[in-house]
C-alpha cells in the first residue's frame, strides 16, 4: 500500500504536467478575447524566399494580464496556396486558423510574467514547410501557455500573416509597380506676396512632412510625384530673400530673413533622377469645378502658370517632367472634365482613382479605357492604397504591416502575373499603381521601407507612371462622378469672383512695351501675384471649407482696387468756359511701376446741355504725368457737373472717376453781336459828323484875303 500511494501520485503529476513538445489542441482565440496577451513579429526574412532559402520570423510574446504565465511556446501555422485577392481580403479581414507546420519547445524556462515579453526565433527551410507551389500562403504564429489556475496549457494569441513564394525563373513576369506620391500643400501666396502662415516653410524644414516624403523617396529606384507648381514658387521665394508672413489682425506682417529649409528641399528635389514629376496646374485648381461653371480659361491659365514655373524652377536638372498625364483632383472626373484634359489640356492619360470607373474581375490592371473618354485610364488600387496609407496599426508592427502589402502585391502577381512556361522568355505582367491620398503624412521609416523593399522584390519592378502608358489598356465601365463629389466642389461665386479678378488684370499695360528708357517693373511682376491668388481662391484645396479661400480672393481684389487707384486723373475741380466750346485742362498720373494705355473720356448726366465727343488716349511712362486737354461744350448758360473716367485699353473702367464742374456763360455769341452792332454803329457815327465837317466847311462864304500894312 505504501508503494501503491506513491506510484498514483507519480502517474497522476506525469499525466497532469504540461508536455514539453506536444502541440495544443487546435483552438484559435481571437484577439478581443485574449486581450492580456499578444504575439507581434518583428522580422521576416527573405521578404520573398525561394526553394533553398530558409524562412526565419522573430518576434515577442508580451503579457499585459494581471497574473503570470508559465509554459510559454510558440508554433507556427501554414494554410493552402491562395485563390484570389478576394480570399486574401477575407482571410485579412476574419483569419481562421491554419493547420500545425512546426511546434518550437518552450521558450526559455517557459515564464513570463506581467508587462514583460518573451523573445522568440522560428526557422525552417522552404523544404520542410508545407509549400508545394507558388503562391501566397497564410501563415500564423501562435502563443500558448499555461494561466494562473489552468492545469493545461490554451491559446494565448496569434499573429497572422502571409508568406509569399514566388520563385525566380527565367518564365517568370515581372508585374511594374509605379508608386505616385504626392507633394502638395495648401496655397500660401496672397496677393501682396505675403505668406499666409508658415505651413510650408514648415513641412520641408527638418521633420516636416514635405521633408520626410521626399527622404524616402530617394529609397525608390524610380517612383512618380504629383507637384504643384506653386509650392516650388512659394519655396523659392522663402529660400531667395526675405519674406512677409501675415499676421491676423494686423496691417504690418512678420519679416522673415530667408529660409535655409527651403532652399535644402529644392536642391534634393531638383537632384532627384529617379523621380518623375506629373505636374498638376497652378494651385491645384478645382479644374471639375472650373469647367461646369464657365470657368476653363482659369484652368487654362493655371496650366500656363503651373508649365511656367516648372520650367524655371526644374531647369538644368535631373529631375524629369511627365507633362502628358493629368491627375484630377480626388482623383474623380466626369466626361465634361474628361474632354476638357483631352481636348484643351492634351493629356495623353488620367491618373483616377479606383471608384472613377468599376472594375470587373478580382484583380483589375492599373491600364484601362472607358467609353467615356479616348483618354487612357491609370487606376491606382483601392486595397493597396488603403494599406500603405494605414500604415501600422495599434497593436503592430512595421514588419507585419509591410508584410500585408507584399501579399497583395504577390498575390496580384501571381494571379495575372506568374508563368511557368518553359523555354519562354520573361514577360510583363498587368501593372500596379500606388498613390496615397493629398495631405499623406507618414512616418519616414515607413515610406522608406515600403520603396527600399519594394525595389528588392525580384517579380516587382519599381516604375514611372509614365512608363504605364505603354500598358496595355483593359476595358471598363463609363466613368463615375457621384453627387456627392459634385456637391463637393468649389462654388460658382467663388470661380466668377476669380474669373472677376483676373479679367480685370488685362488691357492696362503696354503690349509691347514702349521703346525708351526701361520701366522699374514689368507687367507680369505687378499683375502676375494678384492672378496667382485669384488662382488660390479656386483651389480643389478648398473643397472641404470654401471659406478658406476668402483670404486669396479678398486680397486679389483688395490689390486689384489699389492698381487701379495708382493711375489717376487730376483736374481743377470747375472750369469756366468762355464760348459755347472750351477745353478742360486735365493731368493724367501713373504712379505704377509700368508704362500704361489709358482713355480718358468727359461724360455728363445731362448731354443735352453739355457734352464732349472728344477721347483722348496716352501712353503713360511709369512715374509720369502727362496733361492733355478734353474739348467740351455747352448748349446753354450754367454750371453743369462732369464726369472724368479713365478706361484701359479693352475698354473698362480704372481707378475712381473724377468730377469737374463746368460753368458756362453763353455770351460768346451774344456779345459778338453787340460788338458787331456797336461798332457798326459808332463807325456810322463817326462817318456821319465827318461828312457833316464837310458839308459845313463847303457851305461857308469865301473872304479876300489881308493884304499886310505897309511901312511908312
Amino acid at each position: 500500500m505504501r508503494l501503491t500511494i506513491p506510484l498514483l501520485v507519480g502517474i497522476l503529476v506525469l499525466f497532469l504536467a504540461p508536455p514539453a513538445l506536444a502541440a495544443p489542441p487546435p483552438v484559435r482565440l481571437t484577439a478581443a478575447e485574449t486581450p492580456d496577451v499578444s504575439v507581434l513579429i518583428d522580422t521576416i526574412t527573405p521578404l520573398s524566399p525561394g526553394p533553398k532559402d530558409t524562412v526565419r520570423i522573430t518576434g515577442r510574446v508580451v503579457d499585459h494580464s494581471a497574473h503570470g504565465l508559465t509554459a510559454v511556446q510558440v508554433s507556427l501555422h501554414m494554410g493552402e496556396a491562395l485563390s484570389s485577392r478576394s480570399q486574401l481580403h477575407a482571410l485579412r479581414t476574419a483569419p481562421v486558423p491554419q493547420d500545425l507546420a512546426y511546434y518550437q519547445p518552450t521558450l526559455g524556462d517557459g515564464k513570463l510574467s506581467t508587462g514583460h515579453s518573451l523573445s522568440f526565433t522560428i526557422a525552417r527551410k522552404i523544404s520542410e514547410l508545407p509549400i508545394p507551389s507558388a503562391g501566397v500562403y497564410p501563415m500564423q504564429v501562435t502563443a500558448t501557455g499555461v494561466r494562473q489556475g489552468d492545469g493545461r496549457p490554451s491559446d494565448l494569441a496569434t499573429a497572422s500573416t502571409f508568406l509569399p513564394y514566388i520563385p525566380a525563373t527565367p518564365a517568370a513576369a515581372v508585374t511594374p509597380l509605379a508608386w505616385l506620391i504626392p507633394l502638395t500643400a495648401d496655397p500660401t501666396l496672397l496677393a501682396d506676396g505675403d505668406f499666409t502662415g508658415d505651413a510650408v516653410t514648415t513641412a520641408v524644414a527638418d521633420g516636416g512632412r514635405l521633408k520626410r516624403l521626399l527622404d524616402a523617396l530617394g529609397s525608390a529606384s524610380a517612383a512618380s510625384v504629383t507637384l504643384d507648381p506653386a509650392l516650388i514658387r512659394t519655396l523659392s521665394l522663402a529660400a531667395n530673400g526675405r519674406y512677409v508672413v501675415a499676421v491676423p489682425g494686423k496691417t504690418t506682417g512678420r519679416l522673415e530673413p530667408a529660409n535655409a529649409a527651403s532652399k535644402n528641399w529644392l536642391d534634393e528635389l531638383r537632384a532627384s533622377a529617379n523621380l518623375s514629376v506629373i505636374p498638376l496646374p497652378y494651385d491645384n485648381v478645382d479644374v471639375e469645378a472650373l469647367v461646369h461653371n464657365g470657368g476653363s480659361s482659369l484652368a487654362d491659365s493655371a496650366r500656363s502658370r503651373g508649365d511656367d514655373v516648372l520650367k524655371l524652377g526644374l531647369l538644368h536638372t535631373t529631375t524629369s517632367l511627365t507633362s502628358n498625364i493629368a491627375a484630377p483632383p480626388d482623383g474623380l472626373v466626369d466626361a465634361a472634365g474628361a474632354k476638357y484634359y483631352a481636348t484643351t489640356a492634351n493629356a495623353d492619360a488620367l491618373v483616377l482613382s479606383p471608384d472613377a470607373v468599376p472594375s470587373t474581375g478580382d484583380n483589375p490592371s492599373a491600364s484601362a479605357k472607358s467609353p467615356s473618354t479616348s483618354t487612357q485610364l491609370l487606376l491606382s488600387d483601392d486595397v493597396l492604397n488603403r494599406l500603405v496609407t494605414t500604415g501600422v496599426p495599434a497593436g503592430s508592427t512595421p514588419r507585419l504591416a509591410e508584410q500585408e502589402v507584399i501579399a497583395e502585391l504577390a498575390e496580384a502577381h501571381v494571379e495575372d502575373g506568374f508563368t511557368t512556361t518553359p523555354g519562354k522568355a520573361a514577360s510583363t505582367a498587368p501593372p500596379l499603381l500606388i498613390e496615397p491620398p493629398d495631405g499623406w503624412n507618414p512616418s519616414a521609416a515607413w515610406l522608406s521601407r515600403l520603396l527600399t523593399d519594394t525595389t528588392h522584390l525580384p517579380w516587382i519592378k519599381q516604375t514611372s507612371v509614365g512608363s504605364l502608358l505603354d500598358a496595355p489598356t483593359e476595358p471598363r465601365a463609363a466613368l463615375q462622378y457621384p453627387p456627392a463629389t459634385r456637391a463637393a466642389e468649389i462654388p460658382s461665386y467663388l470661380v466668377q469672383s476669380s474669373l472677376g479678378i483676373t479679367t480685370s488684370t488685362q488691357g492696362l499695360f503696354s503690349d509691347p512695351q514702349p521703346a525708351g528708357a526701361a520701366e522699374p517693373q514689368s507687367p507680369d511682376s505687378i499683375l502676375q501675384p494678384i492672378r496667382d491668388a485669384a488662382l488660390a481662391a479656386v483651389s480643389s484645396r478648398w473643397r472641404n471649407d470654401p471659406t478658406q479661400a476668402f483670404p486669396f480672393r479678398n486680397s486679389g481684389e483688395v490689390a486689384l482696387t489699389s492698381l487701379a487707384q495708382q493711375v489717376k486723373v487730376v483736374s481743377s475741380p470747375q472750369v469756366t468756359l468762355t464760348s459755347r466750346s472750351g477745353k478742360v485742362p486735365v493731368t493724367i498720373e501713373n504712379d505704377l511701376g509700368a508704362a500704361v494705355d489709358v482713355s480718358l473720356v468727359l461724360s455728363s448726366l445731362d448731354r443735352s446741355r453739355v457734352s464732349s465727343d472728344t477721347v483722348v488716349t496716352r501712353n503713360v511712362r511709369a512715374g509720369q504725368k502727362v496733361q492733355v486737354e478734353v474739348e467740351v461744350k455747352a448748349a446753354s448758360a450754367g454750371t453743369f457737373p462732369v464726369r472724368l473716367t479713365l478706361y484701359t485699353s479693352d475698354g473698362r473702367p480704372l481707378g475712381t472717376p473724377v468730377q469737374v464742374l463746368v460753368r458756362s456763360t453763353r455770351y460768346g455769341v451774344v456779345a459778338t453781336i453787340f460788338t458787331i452792332v456797336a461798332l457798326s454803329i459808332l463807325g456810322l457815327a463817326v462817318l456821319f459828323r465827318a461828312i457833316r465837317g464837310l458839308i459845313r466847311r463847303s457851305r461857308r462864304p469865301q473872304q479876300a484875303p489881308r493884304r499886310p500894312a505897309s511901312n511908312p
